[in-house]
């Protein structure tokens, strides 16, 4: 073997020594940047803070109810938190949630954003005074119908099968919670059903309520509830009926028939 053949032999070697050592370098750099990364991701994107939006005082818990019940372990990290399993069990555990968002804020901030059921509804059952929502589900059983001193609407019905809290009420008839639901969302819609004191859905072709304790309505069937409440509100805006009782009748959402009774002072 002569010396330029050595010298080649020599140089591969040197060559194959020199690419080891970049490629261990770079597995080491690879291995630090994985164990920082780690060690970035358990730490700095830990819930840290939990805020809670949309509870008023008008329902029986508080923001740090909200926050207790969700039970955020010390070392949780944001980036895994199962946020659809947890919306899940808030609207099962709490009632008055209508609709619920969590959102992950980062670096460490979980953001609970709720919508309220309101409890515009209530009705008696034996000895107990059930709330419900304006599309019967159950919220509470409490001790009085009002709160903050106002009061809420009286459901008149019968033939309730199953009332549970967390769960819509349940009739002898499926059709019932339907009515109930028709007649309450027209209500909403026109920003009338906290005038109303009192709903009677117990004949479904003859769905009656009061307005603000002055004037009782004859609704009829439940069968074109918008057009119906749409014409009441539109009556209603008129000064006159401020200082009148009497009783409205708009069973046909073309017209209704009107029979003042008296003034507010009599």
């Amino acid at each position: 073997m002569n010396d330029s053949t050595k010298l080649k032999q020599i140089n591969i070697r040197a060559e194959k020594r020199k690419n080891t050592g970049k490629y261990f370098t770079l597995f080491l750099i690879v291995i630090l940047f994985a164990f920082f990364l780690i060690l970035a991701f358990n730490n700095l994107f830990n819930i840290k803070e939990i805020r809670v939006e949309g509870i008023s005082e008008t329902v029986p818990y508080t923001s740090e109810d909200i926050s207790k019940f969700l039970d955020i372990k010390k070392d949780t990290n944001l980036l895994t938190y199962n946020t659809k399993k947890a919306e899940k069990a808030l609207l099962f555990q709490f009632p008055y949630i209508k609709e619920i968002e969590i959102k992950r804020k980062l670096p460490s901030t979980l953001e609970v954003s709720i919508v309220e059921n309101k409890g515009t509804l209530w009705f008696e059952l034996g000895k107990d005074v059930f709330i419900l929502s304006s599309e019967g589900r159950v919220l509470e059983i409490a001790e009085s119908p009002s709160y903050d001193g106002k009061e809420r609407t009286l459901l008149l019905t019968r033939e309730v099968k199953r009332c549970v809290t967390g769960e819509n009420v349940v009739f002898d008839k499926e059709e019932k919670i339907e009515i109930l639901k028709e007649v309450t969302s027209a209500l909403e819609k026109y920003s009338m059903l906290e005038k109303i004191t009192q709903l009677d859905t117990t004949n479904k072709f003859d769905v009656k309520f009061v307005y603000d304790d002055k004037f009782k309505i004859t609704f009829g069937t439940f069968e074109k509830a918008d057009a119906k409440i749409k014409l009441l509100a539109e009556m209603l805006k008129s000064e006159i009926w401020k200082s009148s009782v009497g009783e409205i009748d708009i069973s046909d959402p073309s017209e209704a028939l009107v029979k003042f009774t008296g003034n507010v002072s009599n």
